[in-house]
């Protein structure tokens, strides 16, 4: 049996500080790590951000909380597109119930929802990731019973323009 010994809190966080690895460390996983160490800087927007289920960081920007520096991106980029008068209404946090014959199936948040202009086409947004299963049949609910298409928003298209 191992001999342990005791030392303060402080102790402790002056050996992680160096670098120490311990066996707490050494218990968690790769992702727990990453989650546990991520702290966000002093100076930015957002010092409470956190990271979210899919390792993406929340951040805050005018006072609006986003699940991702992604989705704020996106939002920067519609309001400017609002701006320049090209979109119009832009909704976040859209709300969809599913109903199929009567029955509540199941509800789509999107994350963005708007009018183009000139056309007033109806536009819904949501930025991924990462495409879950679940995710997947909501896209295919949202065509087959509102007849719209979700258009889906990555990093590698973020600043794309309405057309």
């Amino acid at each position: 049996m191992k001999k342990t010994e005791k030392m303060s809190l402080s102790e402790f966080n002056e050996l992680r500080k160096q670098g120490v690895t311990t066996s707490f460390d050494k218990k968690k996983s790769k992702r727990q790590k990453r989650v546990l160490g991520a702290t966000p800087d002093k100076g930015s927007e957002s010092s409470k951000s956190r990271f979210g289920k899919y390792n993406a960081k929340k951040v805050t920007v005018h006072n609006i909380k986003f699940d991702s520096i992604v989705e704020s991106q996106r939002y920067v980029a519609l309001l400017e597109q609002q701006r320049k008068g090209k979109i119009k209404d832009l909704e976040l946090q859209k709300s969809f119930e599913m109903v199929i014959d009567g029955e509540k199936i199941c509800r789509y948040i999107a994350d963005f929802s708007y009018y183009t202009v000139p056309d007033n086409k109806y536009v819904v947004e949501d930025v991924k990731g990462f495409k879950t299963d679940v995710y997947k049949i909501k896209k295919k609910l949202m065509k087959g019973i509102f007849k719209i298409e979700v258009i889906e928003i990555t990093s590698k298209n973020i600043t794309m323009e309405v057309t």
